[in-house]
């Protein structure tokens, strides 16, 4: 029972990472344009979903980012 429990909370966290990454890129999208390669990655690879969060937050606040150098920067 034990591996099953282990199985979905690896899942669920995946899941949210997966979530949260495709969220950002397309708030990024929309606030700076389509992200170049680099961007993208940096999205891609990120593992926390506390940063992913963080990026967010700094997207969507009223006094927005200016570019998403803004965002690694914070």
């Amino acid at each position: 029972m034990k591996g099953w429990q282990e199985g979905i909370e690896v899942g669920l966290h995946e899941g949210t990472l997966v979530a949260l990454r495709a969220a950002v890129l397309r708030i990024v999208t929309a606030r700076c344009g389509v992200p170049n390669d680099q961007v993208r990655l940096r999205i891609a690879s990120e593992t926390q979903c506390a940063q992913l969060y963080k990026w967010m937050d700094e997207l969507v606040m009223p006094v927005r980012s200016q570019s998403t150098d803004d965002l690694w920067n914070a």
